[in-house]
């Protein structure tokens, strides 16, 4: 359970250092696609 803790913070801490450059520069569908991408 501890990696699947660890992938969540991580995942939510890269979305909320980037989601201002992603509100900025590129629309949701970048967002989504660079979710799956760190997924």
């Amino acid at each position: 359970m501890l990696p699947l803790v660890n992938l969540v913070v991580f995942i939510a801490f890269v979305v909320f250092v980037h989601l201002p450059a992603l509100n900025s520069q590129v629309p949701d569908k970048g967002g989504l696609i660079i979710l799956l991408l760190v997924a």
